[in-house]
C-alpha cells in the first residue's frame, strides 16, 4: 500500500492542481481522467485498510481453529473496485502517454514527479499499475495458504471460495490489460509515421505486419504493411530512421484477395493480389509459406470484420463502393492494348483509371469521374471504358 499512499498523499494534490489550473486542453482532459482514477485509488485503500484491521484482530486471538476465510470472502465482494480501476487505468494510461508527447505542461509535470524523492526515479505509470498487480499477489498468497490448510479444517471451504472469487476479479483485469496492451501497440505504430496518421481507435486491434515487395506503377518497391482487424495500411520506409511515409489505408470491409499462380514469363512468383475500393495491387513474398500465411491471415481477418459489421446497424451503402482496378505493370506493356501501337519516348504509356490497362495518349483522351477515387476529379480513362460508361 506504500505506493498508493505516496500517490494519494504526495502526487495527487500536485497533479490535480496543475491540471485544473491549466489552459491546455490536453492537460485538462488528462486531469479529469486522473481524478476518476484517484477516486478508485481511495476506494482500494479503504478496502485494504478494512482487510488489514479485521485480520489483525483475528491474529491477536490466534488458535489452531481460528478462521480468516470468512473475512476474506466478505471482503472479496468489495474487490470489484479493482475491475473498475482496471477499466479506468486502460483509458488513463493511454491518454497519459499521448499527453506526455503533445503537452509541454504534462511533460514538465511528469518530469517533476519522477524527480520527487519518494518516487525513487519511478515514472507515474509505475505507481498507477500497482493495483493491477495486487490481485495476482493475493491469489498466490491464498493459494499457498490453501495448500497448507487441511481439507478438514473449518476454514478450508472459505479459503477455497475466496481464491475462486479472486481469480474471477483477476480475469476481468487481465481482459482490460490485454486491451491496454493493444492500445499501446497502436500508439507505437502510429508514432512510426512521419505524417499524422489516425490509427488509434477503441475497436481497433493490431494483428501483424511485414516488409514486402509491392508492385508500383513502374517497379516493385519495398513497403511496410500493418494489418489491423479493420484496416490494412502501408508506408514507404525512410532510410536510416526506422520510420515511414504514410502511403495508403485500405478498409478490409471493401477488400478482397486473390491467389496469383506463378508465371515465369510475367515474372510472377509467390504473388497475392489485393483488390479494394481505394487501391488494388500485387504483393510479392519471399517464400510460398509466407504467401500462404498472409493469405490465410488476411482472409480470416476480412471474414471476421464482415461478421462484426454485419451485426451493426445502419449499414446502408457499405457494399456500393466498387473495387479499384489492379494497374498493369509498365514493364509488361510494350504496345497500347487498344491500337497496338508500340510505345516510344514520344508515345507514352498511360493507365486507364477504370480498368488499369496500359494505353497510349490518343486512346485515353477522355475523362470521367471515378467512384473509387477519394478526390472527386475527372480521371483519364481508355476509349473502351469511356464508351461503355457512356
Amino acid at each position: 500500500m506504500r505506493q498508493l499512499l505516496i500517490l494519494q498523499k504526495s502526487f495527487q494534490p500536485r497533479i490535480t492542481k496543475i491540471c485544473k489550473a491549466s489552459t491546455d486542453t490536453i492537460a485538462l482532459q488528462l486531469g479529469e481522467k486522473l481524478t476518476n482514477l484517484f477516486m478508485s485509488v481511495q476506494n482500494i485503500l479503504s478496502v485494504n485498510f478494512l482487510l488489514l484491521s479485521s485480520l489483525a484482530g483475528r491474529f491477536q486471538e490466534w488458535s489452531s481453529t481460528q478462521l480468516i476465510g470468512d473475512e476474506l470472502v466478505r471482503l472479496v465482494a468489495f474487490l470489484g473496485i479493482y475491475k473498475m480501476y482496471g477499466n479506468s487505468y486502460e483509458d488513463c494510461t493511454t491518454s497519459l502517454l499521448a499527453a506526455e508527447k503533445n503537452s509541454r505542461e504534462v511533460y514538465l509535470l511528469l518530469e517533476w514527479l519522477i524527480k520527487h524523492p519518494l518516487a525513487r526515479r519511478q515514472p507515474l505509470i509505475s505507481f498507477l499499475i500497482t493495483p493491477v498487480q495486487r490481485v495476482p499477489r493475493y491469489i498466490l498468497l491464498l493459494q499457498d495458504l490453501l495448500k497448507e490448510t487441511d481439507t478438514t479444517h473449518p476454514d478450508y471451504t472459505n479459503l477455497k471460495l475466496s481464491v475462486q472469487k479472486l481469480m474471477e476479479v483477476a480475469s476481468g483485469i487481465n481482459r482490460s490489460l490485454a486491451t491496454q496492451e493493444n492500445s499501446l501497440k497502436c500508439i507505437e505504430i502510429q508514432s512510426l509515421f512521419t505524417s499524422e496518421v489516425n490509427i488509434v481507435a477503441a475497436h481497433r486491434r493490431y494483428i501483424d505486419g511485414g516488409l514486402f515487395l509491392k508492385q508500383c506503377r513502374k517497379d516493385r518497391k519495398l513497403r511496410q504493411f500493418f494489418l489491423f482487424n479493420d484496416i490494412l495500411i502501408y508506408g514507404i520506409p525512410v532510410p536510416g530512421t526506422g520510420r515511414y511515409f504514410f502511403s495508403c489505408e485500405l478498409q478490409l470491409l471493401r477488400t478482397t484477395i486473390f491467389d496469383i499462380p506463378d508465371d515465369a514469363i510475367k515474372l510472377l512468383k509467390n504473388t497475392m493480389q489485393i483488390n479494394s475500393s481505394g487501391k488494388s495491387f500485387c504483393i510479392y513474398f519471399d517464400t510460398p509459406e509466407e504467401k500462404m500465411k498472409w493469405m490465410t491471415l488476411l482472409s480470416g481477418t476480412i471474414t471476421d470484420e464482415l461478421i462484426r459489421v454485419s451485426t451493426l446497424k445502419n449499414q446502408q451503402g457499405l457494399d456500393d463502393q466498387p473495387e479499384a482496378p489492379v494497374w498493369e505493370p509498365d514493364h509488361l506493356s510494350e504496345e497500347c492494348i487498344l491500337c497496338k501501337t508500340a510505345f516510344t519516348i514520344i508515345r507514352r504509356k498511360h493507365h486507364c483509371r477504370l480498368c488499369g490497362k496500359v494505353v497510349c495518349g490518343p486512346c485515353s483522351q477522355q475523362r470521367l469521374l471515378v467512384q473509387y477515387y477519394e478526390k472527386k476529379t475527372r480521371e483519364r480513362v481508355c476509349d473502351t471504358c469511356y464508351n461503355a460508361s457512356s
